[in-house]
C-alpha cells in the first residue's frame, strides 16, 4: 500500500506557497512520498517529490484531473496554501473508515432546493481518499460537471457540485477533523488550537503563522 500527498501548483504564487507547505511537511515527515502536478517541475528538484507537468494556466479541471492521476493507492491531496505545524501521518487513518475523507466547509447557502439544508458542504482543499471505482466516479462526475459550469461562470466555486454529487450517489464520506484542515481568521492567528497538524489559509496569514507555531531548525 503506497500513501502519499500531491499538489497542484500552477503560477508564481502558488508555486512558493507549494514550496513551503512541503518545507513544513518534510520537517514532521521525511519519508512520505509526495507529488506535484506543476508547469515548472524544475522548481521543486530540490524539494524531495516527483513532480508531473501540467500547463502552464491555472485550471480547476486540470486540478480534478491531478488527484484522477495520483501515482499512489492512498492519496491526500494537499492545496498549496497550506502549513504543516506538527506530524500528520496518522491522516491517513481516516481513510480505514471510508475510501473519501473531507473536513467540513464553511458554505452554507444553495440554490438546489432538493437537497436537504442540513446536508453538509466541504471544504475541497484537503481531500484523501482511494482511488477505486467509486471514488474515481465521483471525481470523474465532478470533473464534467465543473467543465459544464466553468463555461457559464469562470468563478463558479468547486465545493456546490462536489455536494451534490455526494448527495446523489448516497455516498458516504469519512469527516476529517478540523485540526487536519484548520481554517483560522484573522483574530487566531498567534495562539492555533491544540493539536493543529495543517494550518489552511490565505497566504499573507501563512507568514506569521509559521514564525509563530513552526519550530526552530536549529
Amino acid at each position: 500500500m503506497i500513501r502519499g500527498y500531491i499538489y497542484y501548483s500552477v503560477g508564481d504564487d502558488s508555486i512558493e506557497e507549494a514550496k513551503r507547505s512541503i518545507e513544513s511537511l518534510r520537517y514532521f515527515s521525511h519519508d512520505i512520498a509526495v507529488t506535484v502536478f506543476t508547469n515548472r517541475p524544475a522548481s521543486f528538484r530540490l524539494y524531495g517529490v516527483d513532480t508531473v507537468s501540467v500547463p502552464n494556466e491555472y485550471s480547476k479541471i486540470t486540478r480534478i484531473q491531478s488527484m484522477l492521476d495520483t501515482p499512489y493507492d492512498e492519496t491526500f491531496y494537499i492545496d498549496s496554501d497550506t502549513l504543516f505545524i506538527d506530524n500528520a501521518d496518522d491522516i491517513f487513518g481516516y481513510l480505514d473508515s471510508g475510501n473519501m475523507c473531507l473536513s467540513l466547509s464553511n458554505l452554507t447557502s444553495t440554490d438546489n432546493l432538493l437537497i436537504p439544508e442540513n446536508f453538509p458542504f466541504y471544504n475541497a482543499g484537503i481531500i484523501g481518499y482511494r482511488l477505486d471505482a467509486e471514488t474515481r466516479a465521483i471525481l470523474s462526475e465532478w470533473k464534467f460537471r465543473m467543465a459544464q459550469l466553468l463555461e457559464a461562470n469562470p468563478k463558479v466555486k468547486d465545493e456546490p457540485p462536489f455536494r451534490e454529487i455526494v448527495f446523489s450517489r448516497g455516498y458516504g464520506i469519512t469527516l476529517l477533523p478540523s485540526q487536519y484542515n484548520y481554517r483560522p481568521s484573522n483574530l487566531s492567528l498567534l495562539q492555533l488550537p491544540v493539536g493543529t497538524r495543517i494550518v489552511h489559509c490565505h497566504s499573507d496569514f501563512l507568514s506569521q503563522i509559521s514564525k509563530n507555531n513552526t519550530p526552530s531548525h536549529s
